[in-house]
This record gives structure tokens, C-alpha cells and sequence, in this order.
């Protein structure tokens, strides 16, 4: 597969074919996984996590987040089973919601990638504020598809990473081989 440069747009770091980024969404799902951060590595907090969504397109599953060099990242993710947690990128993800969300609107992988990088234009990555999660649901929510809503905490963000942190609720401990 040849990933074609004609696409380029600003904070975006696309690693699919034209064809794949022009395809048609069918549905979305919240993930998240932990933190590259030893410390945290096996932590799947309300806040000590890293957040994105997959996409299903007529073309496949891609993996779409917003990222520490404050780029929207869209990747293929061949492996992903619908309803399982699964490894990518070295990483175990789990679903924050448990069913997928469907768009009545007539949406491709470009619009999405890129509705989250207009809405994150401007707003450097943040870990503390937690803006990949933000990124997340307001791209989902943009084209009218729901997920668990980051920005409803009950808690102060310090005192939910603090929770997440030292709550045994929130570790899973990690099946796939450490790297």
C-alpha cells in the first residue's frame, strides 16, 4: 500500500492510503490505554490514561488520537475485533464504552481526522488536563456520535489522577509481554 502526501494538513500524521483516509465512517468506539509512563503503565484511570476512538470504515478499523506532539494520528489497526480489548502499538486498550456509536451523517476518515485537529488547533496536548479525552468526545459528539463524557468528572482533575492513581480500581494488570 502506497500512503499518498496529497492529503498534508497541519497536525495531522496520517499513515493510511488516500483511499482509506476517503472512506466512508460506519461507526466509532471510545478506547483508552495507560500512560507511557512507567509509573503508570498499567493504570486505565478517569484521567491517568491516554485516550483516542476506533473508527469503522468501509475500509477497515482505524485508530484515531490526539497525541504528545500535538498531531492528530490516524492508523490502520487490522487486529481490532469489535467488543475485545486489543494490543496496538505496543499498548492494551480497553473500551470505554461498551457498544460502538453510529453517525446518521454521511462522514469520512478525512472529516473526522480533521474536525479533531480544527477543534484541537490552538490547544497544546496536555496529560494534566487530560485533552486527548476531550479531543475524543467532542470529534465523536461534532459528528453525532456519543461516548463517555471526560469533561462530566465529579471529581477535581488532580483528585481523579490522584484516585486513579491509588485505586486498585483502575489497574489492570497488563497480559501482553512488556517493551
Amino acid at each position: 500500500m502506497r500512503v499518498a502526501a496529497n492529503f498534508v494538513v497541519p497536525q495531522l500524521k496520517c499513515n493510511v492510503s488516500s483511499e482509506e483516509f476517503s472512506s466512508k465512517i460506519i461507526s466509532s468506539v471510545a478506547v483508552r490505554r495507560p500512560l507511557a509512563i512507567p509509573a503508570a503503565s498499567k493504570v486505565y484511570g478517569n484521567v491517568l490514561c491516554h485516550s483516542g476512538c476506533v473508527v469503522k470504515t468501509t475500509t477497515g478499523y482505524y485508530v484515531v488520537k490526539y497525541m504528545f506532539d500535538n498531531f492528530v494520528h490516524v492508523n490502520r489497526c487490522n487486529k481490532y475485533i469489535p467488543g475485545k480489548n486489543f494490543t496496538f502499538q505496543g499498548f492494551l486498550w480497553i473500551h470505554d464504552d461498551p457498544n460502538s456509536s453510529y453517525t446518521k451523517k454521511k462522514v469520512t476518515l478525512r472529516q473526522f481526522a480533521n474536525g479533531m485537529v480544527q477543534l484541537m488547533k490552538g490547544h497544546n496536548f496536555n496529560t494534566f488536563t487530560h485533552n486527548c479525552l476531550q479531543a475524543r468526545y467532542l470529534t465523536m459528539k461534532k459528528f453525532g456520535m456519543t461516548s463517555v463524557d471526560p469533561l462530566n468528572d465529579k471529581r477535581c482533575i488532580f483528585l481523579q489522577g490522584w484516585f486513579d492513581f491509588y485505586s486498585k480500581k483502575y489497574w489492570i494488570e497488563r497480559k501482553i509481554k512488556e517493551i
